[in-house]
């Protein structure tokens, strides 16, 4: 049952293919077939299709809202510290300090698995079809929040001191009220949903851990890997070399 974790990456780093879908949809009912209530409000993705989806949508929500640049260890949390800060803004005027303990996202296997998010994704040939449109959902959520950092970004920009043109190098107080309250309408749904998305994240890791366990106690061999590594083979080196078990 399932897929072959190294298959799976080889097809992650190359080109998609969107004339090979009927090629997927053919071989649909070989695949794990099971049906669920989840995926009933799910698109009805083949099985290898979905895995793909799945590593696609993890590196993109891991670079749009955490690790800017992998080669250069640089993080959008750290960018966005700065930009507040060049505004004029503290850490206690609103909910900043929250949205940045929400972006501060490292991957350290040593941090626990449980409260670490999508840095502690992993993924395996024995999860099931049910399993891995959970985590597609989860991650489609996250992605939705890159627009809006991505509004946060812009915001602060045009409001760096002695750069928007407008109040050199100080504010008023009625002025830095104004920022503040823009800043917030972003910034307050925005934590909202990325603390539901974590949390559902770190109960999908438990869950994983569950369901491979059972795997396990089967007698199968089951081998998992992170997402982090899938997405980024290169940052094995340094001690970890291949799947964890």
């Amino acid at each position: 049952m399932g897929f072959s974790l190294q298959k799976t990456l080889v097809k992650f780093m190359e080109p998609h293919n969107s004339n090979s879908k009927d090629k997927f949809l053919r071989t649909t009912k070989n695949e794990d077939s099971s049906l669920s209530s989840f995926e009933s409000i799910s698109p009805i993705l083949p099985r290898h299709e979905l895995e793909y989806q799945i590593l696609g949508l993890w590196k993109r929500v891991w670079l749009g809202l955490y690790e800017i640049d992998i080669q250069e260890s640089r993080f959008h949390s750290d960018r966005l510290r700065t930009l507040y800060h060049g505004a004029g803004l503290s850490l206690w005027y609103d909910c900043y300090q929250e949205i940045d303990n929400r972006l501060s996202r490292r991957f350290n296997r040593s941090v626990p698995q449980w409260d670490n998010g999508i840095a502690s994704l992993k993924l395996s040939d024995a999860l099931s079809t049910f399993t891995l449109h959970a985590i597609y959902e989860v991650l489609v959520e996250y992605e939705y929040e890159i627009g809006h950092l991505h509004q946060l970004y812009s915001l602060l920009r045009k409001r760096q001191l002695g750069l928007d043109g407008l109040y050199g190098a100080r504010r008023s107080p009625s002025q830095m009220q104004a920022l503040k309250s823009e800043f917030n309408q972003i910034a307050l749904p925005m934590l909202e949903a990325m603390t539901v998305c974590d949390y559902q994240m770190n109960a999908l890791n438990d869950y994983l851990r569950e369901e491979l366990d059972k795997e396990k106690q089967t007698g199968n061999s089951v081998k998992a890997e992170y997402a982090y590594f899938m997405a980024f083979p290169e940052r094995r080196r340094g001690g970890f070399s291949g799947p964890s078990s």
